[in-house]
């Protein structure tokens, strides 16, 4: 797993490949996503960051999010309870989503393999990732 200082440095990367600013908002915005297991919300994070950044806007967050998933260094993870979540962990892994409280979390299969969809995929098609979310009730809910 990488360290903090290796995704800020991804980071860095980036942005002076696209000639951007290292702001403290974008860097905060990103270490708060990276730092995270829970597959936070643009809200969440917005919370998180105002806690250090009290001035940050909601605007700055989504731009900032957007900008990160357009680049590679996140992933949406899709939608709970009609509200996008996202995902710092690059490493190849699925995601289970509870339907009913919208707890996330990981499965990490050590065979990549297993997501070779490579016959069923047409030819001119490069795939660029997998997103596989499976649904359900998590214990709590069940009980």
């Amino acid at each position: 797993m990488k360290t903090l200082k290796e995704y800020v440095e991804d980071l860095k990367r980036v942005c002076r490949e696209n000639e951007l600013r290292i702001t403290p908002q974008r860097l905060e915005v990103y270490k708060t996503i990276v730092r995270s297991t829970e597959h936070p919300s643009a809200e969440d994070i917005l919370k998180k960051v105002r806690k250090r950044i009290p001035n940050i806007s909601h605007d700055t967050v989504y731009r900032t999010l957007n900008w990160l998933v357009n680049n590679k260094l996140i992933f949406q993870v899709g939608v709970v309870n009609g509200v996008a979540r996202y995902d710092g962990n690059l490493k190849f892994h699925f995601h289970y989503i509870c339907d009913n409280c919208g707890t996330v979390g990981d499965i990490f299969h050590q065979d990549e393999s297993f997501a070779d969809f490579s016959t069923i995929v047409p030819r001119n098609f490069s795939v660029r990732n997998i997103l596989l979310e499976i649904r359900g009730l998590c214990k709590d809910c069940k009980n």
